[in-house]
């Protein structure tokens, strides 16, 4: 094997399966002719306009001398729906972000807030937080009751898409706030103290930060809209609202449940197609963002903040922080509450464990999620980590290539994925039937969407790593391959643990595969292949309240058992490496 041959073998076997997925996606929407089922959706009413006018975008109700106002927004049709809520929840997630992020460089006190309450926002209970979102909205038993209860005059309700933006916008805002501080750190600190010398302080401060990170805030801004749009557990908790089912990834995912009798209803695959076009100018957009964010991010390192701040600041920081921190933290607390309804704070016990053990297509659900991220995880150290460290090392095209291949799967909306690959593969018989056996289908839609999380660490990480240690094991005679992973693999494996540890929550967690290819082979009984996200949705979407707290017990073991069985893996892998070449 010659120096040439060894990369391009690393990267054609950690390519391979991208390709697979993106040119079956492309021929499984083909093969329904999508013109025609574009044409049937596009006439179907209430899809460019609202079948029955804009309606009202609020009512007023009394409870007693409180003056409710619902807040519902108006129907403008299923496409500018989809559009104002991704816009809505993305700017108001960015805005936020900018605060957040700025003061956390500005300010050490801010810096601390932010490093013990990122990683708590980030981690995700999908379908149970949009609940507790809807939950603490609720007139019934959320704050609007509580400051009825304390004769608040007028409380403001929101409802519908105002209820579906706000929690859109709470649950990106933590990976908004990331993109901004990442590339925030890359900013000389120079500029900064020279501000300050001149006088500026808070808002002046935050400005002058703001205008040297704009491709961040852009970044930010696009990445929050593809992730609204491609977000189907919102609509999901919020459809007993219709304005909720007016969104087009509810409506794709709503059809999408035929399939498990052999059939993608055309209307499913027209809207999903109308969600790509509706995300096509965003991800054009990330594509040409995400390499200069990439190199900014790349070559950032942590520095101190030029300022100390204090306590008013540091409050300030907890303060934005504290949107998605409360939601995700009170989503964890629901794994462990006996009963929380007419009260504000819940009333802790293990009941929802206990449910667990009574609900055994859950535990296996939890288990089947936890083994699909030890697969994928570990399938993506392997593979992704060397593409990684190829393109590293190239320069021009065949970097960018690299690169741009292992980002665009990621950008896709996961719909649209999900009935590319059906439409490919249902029927013909074969591994990759889903109607057979939707497993595989399903671990190679979880590798495609979340190896991207993978590669841009690896990436980074592959250009800190000195490439002398690979040309000096080279020197010695050691052919390509053996001096990659003798001098190259163990490095990057110890540095990636946590954002492979991240790569396998975000598997277990997946929502658009997972609530349709996922359920292609039935959820029943302890023998099912069904992912845990499928089973959530079917309990939530049944009654949010009632399942709520097993359902994040669930997802709680999942997690902890897929997050176990990746380090094991990783630990293992480490040590075959070690001792492949003693």
């Amino acid at each position: 094997m010659t120096p040439r041959e060894a990369p391009a073998l690393l990267v054609s076997a950690a390519a391979a399966p991208l390709l697979v997925v993106l040119v079956s996606a492309a021929a499984g929407l083909a093969a329904y002719s999508p013109l025609d089922a574009l044409y049937l959706v596009l006439r179907e009413p209430g899809v460019l306009a609202p079948a029955g006018g804009l309606g009202e975008p609020y009512y007023v109700a009394h409870v007693g001398p409180t003056l409710l106002v619902i807040v519902k927004g108006v129907d403008m049709g299923c496409v500018a729906n989809s559009v104002a809520v991704a816009l809505a929840a993305a700017l108001l997630a960015t805005v936020a972000a900018v605060a957040a992020a700025g003061l956390a460089y500005l300010y050490s006190s801010a810096r601390r807030v932010l490093a013990a309450t990122l990683p708590v926002s980030m981690l995700s209970f999908p379908f149970v937080e949009a609940y507790v979102v809807k939950r603490l909205l609720s007139v019934d038993y959320g704050v609007p009751a509580l400051l009825a209860g304390h004769g608040v005059p007028v409380v403001v309700v929101p409802r519908g898409l105002v209820g579906v933006a706000i929690y859109e916008a709470v649950a990106v805002a933590p990976y908004a706030v990331a993109v901004v501080f990442a590339s925030s750190l890359s900013v000389p600190r120079e500029e900064v103290e020279a501000a300050v010398q001149l006088g500026a302080r808070g808002l002046r401060l935050l400005r002058l930060l703001a205008s040297l990170v704009k491709p961040a805030i852009v970044t930010s801004l696009v990445f929050g809209a593809i992730l609204v749009l491609d977000d189907v557990s919102g609509p999901i908790v919020f459809s007993d609202d219709p304005l909720a089912r007016g969104l087009l990834s509810y409506r794709a995912y709503r059809y999408f449940i035929s399939a498990a009798t052999g059939e993608v209803d055309t209307r499913g695959l027209g809207y999903s197609l109308l969600l790509l076009l509706v995300s096509a100018p965003l991800i054009a957009a990330m594509l040409a963002l995400y390499r200069r964010l990439g190199d900014v991010a790349a070559a950032a390192v942590p520095r101190g903040a030029p300022l100390r701040g204090g306590l008013a600041v540091a409050a300030a920081e907890a303060l934005l922080m504290a949107p998605p921190l409360l939601v995700r933290s009170l989503s964890l607390l629901y794994a462990f509450t006996d009963e929380w309804l007419r009260s504000p704070l819940p009333r802790l016990g293990l009941e929802p464990w206990r449910q667990l053990l009574r609900h055994p297509d859950l535990l296996r659900a939890a288990l089947n999620s936890a083994a699909y991220s030890l697969v994928v995880s570990l399938s993506a150290l392997l593979l992704v980590a060397s593409a990684a460290w190829v393109a590293g090392r190239a320069a021009g095209l065949a970097s960018s290539l690299v690169s741009t291949l292992f980002t665009l799967p990621a950008l896709l909306p996961g719909l649209v994925v999900a009935y590319g690959l059906y439409g490919a593969y249902a029927g013909r018989g074969g591994l990759l039937d889903p109607l057979r056996s939707p497993v595989p289908l399903l671990l190679l839609g979880y590798y495609t969407r979340r190896s991207p999380l993978l590669f841009h660490a690896a990436l980074a990480a592959s250009r800190a790593i000195p490439s002398s240690l690979y040309e000096a094991a080279r020197g010695l005679g050691a052919r390509p391959l053996r001096s990659y992973l003798a001098t190259v693999a163990p490095l990057l494996a110890a540095t990636l643990l946590p954002p492979l540890g991240y790569m396998a929550l975000s598997v277990a967690g997946e929502v658009s595969l997972s609530v349709t290819i996922g359920g292609l082979g039935g959820a029943e009984g302890l023998h099912h292949p069904a992912p845990l996200m499928y089973l959530v949705a079917s309990y939530m979407g049944y009654s949010g309240l009632k399942y709520a707290g097993v359902c994040a017990a669930a997802t709680l073991a999942a997690y902890a058992a897929a997050l176990a069985a990746v380090y094991a893996g990783s630990a293992l892998y480490l040590a075959l490496l070690r001792k492949s070449y003693r």
